[in-house]
């Protein structure tokens, strides 16, 4: 699977498609891994194979993609709220989930993983009438054989608005507003063995099972097994931790590791689940036999990293609601790799990672109240430099999936990165948020199905956040973003006094934006924003709020799939926000002067005719409303002569494209013509647009 830089992602052609609704998405380079592509998302061209997000073990089946059986329903988001802050079809991703409400209603799928053995079901049971949470059980069968009945629970999910209106409420009481943050995770091996590609998976409502609903939005199969003992290690069972009780095991654990790192040698956490809290971990090596395996439970504090490697293992906590600081990584120091970990119910991030030279590789965040990772500068007089988050995957988390962090109160971050990662699902702010820092990259990360935020939000951190002095956002794909707060696929935005600075916005990939494409709304910017492509927003596709100040250069933008009657570009910031037009945007306003003649009947409105030109070619693009016909390209010059003509080519209902070579075509102004007629050549009509060839480039 082919990985690129930043000038590689996208062909400038025209893109059309549909999201593939099964999430194909991998982490270990041991296992077999599961990727998506560009061309996934309905991108052509010699990059279509390329990777985009995370690179992972496991295959995601949607559950509203399974085959419904016994009264089962499949529950979709039918249109975006005005207010779209929580719903649990917006929580789900995809947008939609598999209601197993009756007794006998079932969900299946055929497995498509050679040899999978494990199963992490994302869903949601009820909460208790009073608040706190449930215990149920779901029934799980293999080929139409009961293979075990899977314990859930809603203990760690369902908290309530406390009437501030604004989602971010942490109340578990129900009376005390809209509930949010509905899905959990459940995770379980096969019994009776691995399961072999093409068997049934099926999850059913028995009579034993007696929650009133489960809401089934996705389930990941995978194939693992355990990972060997490291050579020379100390193993945390021989210093009196087992992984087999609820008993706190913190004193066993920081036994094993003050001897190792006086002896210079590994940690190692056999297969069990072991309860700590905060332990003494620095300069040391942490090994585990794989996240699926190794379980540290944390009841307090959080596992302080420090100068460390920690691999393969899962981090989970007893969090109920955010900000008890309870679970995650807290990285610091220099030279520290976090790889393969699984942060799970952390009350603030999955990962916390600040100091120098560090790297977060391949590794997970499910149900993290705070952001899945952030790579960050500290506070008071910190350091964040030449920081790495890569390959990782966030699900269901509640601030941004992923973030670099630059504090006013420390150095500025300094060559920080994020690439190759992917978020889905976050249900209070962002799916990847750049705030602050100088040389700040975000490479080829793939953003979905964000809640109440921008799927991409480009800015400072409030008014206590470093400038943003310089980034480039590349080659990023961003689907169903953006919400009721920050109701943008990407968001450019600072407070008043925060500048951002010298951002380089390019091959970004923006598809069913839930509000706007592009949203630009901060008193300070200078942007470069070129061959982007915004893909069918549900309203204006780049709006400049009133009240923004700087200046942007546009060049090479598309914008496809237009809802008509809505606007391609608005600045309702005026003179303030200066927008300066490369010569080749299309979709939207560009430097050729606007089509003369009135589109008529079978021709879009305002954008009835666009033409862009490349190298040796005239790509002319026309829209037909009605129903199939025909259409003719005729050509003429400023004297009316015409110089080039097409035969006449069938057309289809919506956007089609017809080539003409410029070969023999002089440079000049030109008029081109579009006839076109639905079947039986009713409905006829002409459009016209005024070009002007100044260069064959």
């Amino acid at each position: 699977m082919k990985r690129l830089g930043l000038a590689e992602i996208f062909c400038k052609t025209l893109i059309v498609g549909l999201l593939s609704l099964i999430f194909l998405l991998a982490d270990d380079a041991e296992a077999a891994t599961y990727a998506h592509h560009y061309s996934d998302f309905g991108i052509t061209g010699p990059y279509a194979d390329s990777v985009v997000g995370a690179t992972t073990p496991f295959t995601t089946l949607e559950g509203e993609t399974g085959t419904l059986a016994g009264g089962a329903v499949k529950r979709m988001l039918q249109t975006i709220p005005a207010n779209a802050l929580a719903s649990p079809e917006l929580e789900a991703s995809g947008r939609g989930f598999a209601e197993l409400s009756a007794s006998g209603a079932s969900v299946s799928w055929v497995n498509p993983v050679d040899s999978a053995n494990t199963i992490d079901i994302r869903e949601s049971i009820p909460d208790s009438p009073t608040g706190g949470g449930i215990d149920a059980t779901l029934d799980l069968y293999v080929n139409g054989a009961f293979n075990q009945a899977i314990p859930l629970t809603s203990r760690q999910t369902w908290v309530y608005d406390g009437n501030n209106g604004n989602n971010n409420g942490m109340s578990q009481t129900p009376s005390t507003g809209g509930p949010h943050v509905f899905y959990d995770e459940a995770r379980v091996f096969f019994a009776g063995g691995a399961l072999k590609a093409g068997d049934t998976i099926m999850l059913k409502k028995d009579a034993a099972n007696t929650a009133a609903f489960y809401y089934i939005d996705c389930i990941d199969l995978e194939s693992t097994a355990p990972k060997a003992r490291p050579a020379n290690s100390l193993s945390v069972a021989d210093y009196g931790a087992t992984g087999t009780t609820t008993a706190d095991v913190t004193s066993a654990f920081n036994s094993v590791c003050n001897a190792a790192r006086s002896q210079h040698k590994p940690v190692w956490i056999p297969a069990g689940k072991y309860y700590v809290t905060d332990f003494n971990l620095s300069s040391l090596t942490m090994v585990g036999a794989g996240m699926w395996y190794s379980t540290l439970v944390m009841t307090r504090g959080q596992l302080q990293e420090r100068s460390d490697t920690l691999r393969d293992f899962c981090v989970d906590a007893t969090t109920i609601v955010r900000d008890q600081g309870i679970g995650g990584v807290n990285a610091a120091g220099d030279n520290y790799l976090i790889e393969r970990i699984w942060s799970i119910h952390s009350s603030t991030a999955g990962y916390w990672c600040s100091g120098n030279y560090g790297t977060v590789h391949s590794c997970r965040s499910s149900m993290c109240w705070g952001d899945g990772l952030n790579m960050n500068n500290g506070n008071s007089g910190n350091h964040g430099n030449n920081l790495l988050a890569e390959n990782n995957f966030t699900r269901g988390c509640g601030d941004d999936g992923a973030t670099i962090y630059s504090d006013g109160s420390s150095i500025e971050v300094v060559n920080a990165a994020l690439r190759y990662n992917t978020t889905v699902g976050m249900f209070w702010a962002n799916g990847l948020r750049i705030a602050g820092g100088k040389n700040i990259r975000a490479e080829n990360n793939l953003l979905l199905d964000d809640v109440k935020e921008a799927g991409l939000y480009i800015g400072v951190f409030g008014s206590i956040g470093n400038n943003l002095d310089s980034s480039v956002i590349s080659g990023n794909v961003i689907v169903r973003c953006g919400g009721g707060r920050d109701p943008a696929g990407m968001a450019i935005n600072a407070s008043p006094g925060g500048k951002i600075l010298n951002v380089t916005i390019t091959n970004n990939y923006i598809k069913n934006a839930q509000f706007y494409g592009i949203l630009i709304g901060s008193d300070r910017e200078i942007l470069n924003v070129t061959n982007n492509i915004i893909d069918h927003p549900a309203q204006t596709a780049i709006w400049i709020q009133g009240g923004s100040q700087g200046t942007a250069y546009l060049d090479s933008n598309q914008l496809i799939n237009r809802i008509p009657g809505k606007l391609a570009y608005k600045n309702d910031a005026g003179s303030s926000f200066t927008v300066t037009w490369g010569k080749h945007n299309y979709g939207m306003p560009d430097t050729l002067p606007v089509a003369i003649a009135t589109p008529v009947q079978g021709i879009e409105k305002n954008t009835g005719l666009a033409v862009v030109r490349s190298r040796n070619a005239l790509h002319i693009h026309y829209f037909m409303l009605g129903e199939n016909g025909s259409a003719k390209v005729s050509i003429f010059n400023s004297s009316g002569r015409s110089v080039w003509c097409s035969q006449e080519y069938p057309s289809h209902k919506g956007e089609n494209v017809i080539y003409c070579s410029t070969g023999k075509i002089v440079n000049g102004v030109y008029v081109v013509k579009v006839a076109s007629s639905n079947e039986g050549n009713q409905n006829q009509s002409i459009v016209s647009r005024v070009i002007a060839l100044t260069d064959h480039k």
